[in-house]
């Protein structure tokens, strides 16, 4: 049984998208911070934290594009990463994906993947990545 909350829309695509992360399909949680991000007020405080979620889910399906040695994967999701973060004033993320990435245009999610990065780098990426977290706006 599900219920449809035509008040808040967004709030069930940001829980199915928390609900995928927990069991580790990222794609999936992806699509669903997307669509919750398109349905939720743009200066809510559940916006702000759907951004957080997206970008998370967006950094951890770059590492996992970066590995796989998909680098045009990785960098567009990584872009997309370092846009949300952006938009969100979060500086902890921005500064963690500025050691993975070359930021060319922050607001518009411009990127290249760094040649050379220190695997301690690289872990503590995606160390971050496996959490959600709440910011302060």
């Amino acid at each position: 049984m599900s219920f449809l909350n035509v008040v808040e829309r967004h709030k069930a695509p940001f829980a199915r998208g928390d609900a995928f992360v927990l069991a580790g399909d990222l794609d999936s949680a992806r699509a669903q911070f997307e669509q919750a991000l398109e349905l939720a007020p743009p200066d809510s405080i559940d916006s702000c934290q759907i951004r957080v979620n997206l970008a998370l889910a967006l950094e951890k399906l770059g590492d996992a594009a970066k590995a796989a040695g998909d680098d045009a994967g990785a960098t567009r999701k990584l872009g997309r990463a370092v846009q949300i973060a952006t938009a969100t004033g979060d500086e902890e993320m921005t500064s963690r994906l500025k050691k993975v990435v070359e930021i060319d245009n922050a607001e518009a999610g411009t990127v290249r993947l760094r040649k050379s990065v220190e695997k301690l780098d690289e872990m503590a990426l995606d160390t971050a990545s496996t959490k959600t977290r709440r910011i302060k706006k």
